[in-house]
């Protein structure tokens, strides 16, 4: 068992009461999950690429997830001041801990995905690749904000590589910058709280009116479902035709199983065999 998948019914704030979750619990992950009475958030970190780990709380990329999480659940305001607030506590961390952060490749970040659900409609909030996904009630679905895979050219070497007969692509590309150099990109041409001013810019909010809507699914990019050709666009009407039929479990198994067959990312190129998945499907109760 990777992780944990709960499924539950409750009164709480809004009309959404069927909740479903996963969160991977392996010791190295870095995503953390956010379920409040009416505020729902997956958090995806990234440790900074100079090795650093708290012998409590872990790496880095674990603690920006975390105080990210801990500051949109104790918080008032609007999501974009919540997520202000945590950039600067990211910020706060890194400075306490020693952390030089003139330097991107050692910084801590986290991307984010949050709605706060209200009875005819729900705030929301986007940075960086974890996704909001609503499904409506005659099947049509749409993205709150457009994809950008900031990975797909780095995997698309790690593909040639592989092709090559090369064993382990992602340490040639951490050997010869191609990783460092995607990192020093960061709030250039793709988002993250990682304590730069500059996150901020990268910080897409909203609000949209409940009507119409059956499901929001939330959730990291670990869910993807894998591509052999990492510059073909995502599939997303599979993953919400997988939803629907199968559930959400349903969606994190077919995943895995494509993954699980594929040990050595030979046909599904990524950077390891598996990737952390945090996940909540919010659903209307029928």
């Amino acid at each position: 068992e990777f992780g944990s998948h709960t499924e539950r019914e409750r009164n709480p704030m809004h009309n959404f009461s069927r909740i479903q979750t996963v969160l991977d619990l392996t010791p190295k992950r870095e995503d953390a999950l956010l379920l409040g009475d009416d505020i729902f958030g997956v958090f995806d970190g990234a440790g900074s690429l100079v090795k650093f780990v708290d012998p409590i709380r872990g790496t880095g990329g674990k603690i920006a997830s975390s105080v990210t999480r801990d500051t949109f659940a104790a918080g008032n305001g609007s999501l974009a001041d919540l997520a202000l607030k945590a950039n600067l506590e990211i910020k706060r961390q890194m400075a306490e801990a020693g952390i030089d952060v003139k330097k991107k490749v050692n910084l801590w970040s986290t991307t984010a995905a949050v709605v706060r659900m209200g009875n005819d409609s729900f705030e929301w909030l986007e940075i960086g690749d974890s996704v909001i996904l609503v499904i409506r009630t005659d099947g049509k679905f749409n993205l709150l904000v457009d994809y950008h895979d900031h990975d797909r050219e780095l995997l698309a070497v790690c593909k040639e590589l592989a092709e090559k007969g090369e064993s382990d692509p992602h340490s040639v590309i951490v050997a010869n910058g191609q990783a460092q150099t995607l990192r020093e990109k960061v709030n250039i041409t793709y988002g993250a709280l990682n304590g730069e001013d500059a996150a901020m810019r990268w910080v897409r909010s909203g609000t949209m009116s409940l009507d119409g809507i059956d499901h929001i699914l939330i959730f990291t990019d670990g869910l993807l479902i894998p591509k052999e050709d990492p510059k073909v666009p995502n599939d997303w009407r599979m993953t919400v035709k997988l939803f629907l039929t199968i559930g959400l479990d349903g969606l994190v198994d077919f995943v895995r199983n494509l993954q699980h067959k594929d040990p050595f990312c030979k046909k599904y190129v990524r950077y390891h065999p598996y990737d952390d998945i945090a996940a909540i499907a919010l659903s209307r109760k029928e």
